[in-house]
């Protein structure tokens, strides 16, 4: 399976909460990581079992960072998109179609947060 972009973009947000949760694959399966990483007695001689446990922890640490990373760029995408419309607001008050849009994305940002 191919890893999620980095750089994903937010602008769908079922997607973008589908990519997180592909993202989690790691920590939905950890009991399974961990039963295939600690060898049994019979295997413990043919495993290094520190190796592999620090392994699985760097796959996790890595997993955290990027899961962390996306959803920041989205957060901070969203509430600059939120500041573009205050202004474009600002401007024209009257505007309900603007106002619409407005509650739209502070929507996302709240979903984002949560």
């Amino acid at each position: 399976m191919a890893a999620p972009r980095l750089d994903m973009a937010c602008e769908d947000l079922s997607a973008f909460q589908e990519s997180l949760r592909v993202m989690r694959k790691i920590d939905d399966n950890i009991v399974h990581a961990l039963n295939t990483t600690i060898p049994t007695p019979s295997f413990a001689e043919k495993a290094n079992a520190t190796n592999q446990c620090q392994d699985l922890y760097q796959q996790l640490l890595e997993s955290y960072e990027k899961r962390e990373k996306a959803i920041k760029n989205c957060i901070g995408d969203t509430s600059r998109e939120v500041q573009t419309l205050k202004d474009k607001r600002a401007n024209d008050p009257d505007n309900f179609e603007l106002l619409k849009e407005l509650r739209k994305v502070q929507t996302k940002v709240n979903i984002l947060i949560d």
